[in-house]
């Protein structure tokens, strides 16, 4: 399968970007000297457009899907915070949706849905960027 080309631009092309696919939708992310950017394919329509924002924008974060739901966890934002806040998306409303937080902020993470649960492994936190498990 062949996706639509994206509006090329130079934040998209040379900045970090992560990606995710939740139910029909494909979202990348991106962030940038300036934002968090979050482009959503389609694959009913066979279009991009610009995403729903999360509550705290976050890049490098623990993430999984499951059906239309997605969860992200940790990350950090434009001014080096590492998150421990967590936010639901999903895919048929495109809302985020806050959850509770994690004991420990976190970045560069990853994230496993197994069992019913959503658990966070490893990453990078605290003051001394202390590897985590």
């Amino acid at each position: 399968m062949h996706l639509p080309r994206k509006t090329p631009n130079d934040c998209f092309v040379f900045f970090d970007k992560e990606s995710l696919a939740v139910g029909t939708e494909l979202l990348v992310f991106r962030k940038d000297m300036f934002a968090h950017i979050i482009y959503q394919y389609s694959l009913l329509t066979n279009m991009w457009s610009t995403g729903m924002q999360m509550n705290v924008p976050r890049c490098f974060s623990g993430k999984e899907s499951l059906g239309e739901i997605a969860i992200f966890a940790g990350g950090y934002d434009l001014q080096g915070k590492i998150h421990s806040s967590a936010e639901l998306y999903n895919s048929e409303t495109a809302t985020w949706r806050t959850l509770r937080s994690m004991n420990k902020p976190r970045k560069m993470c990853s994230g496993v849905f197994m069992d019913g649960r959503f658990y966070v492994l490893g990453g990078i936190g605290g003051a001394d960027s202390k590897l985590l498990t």
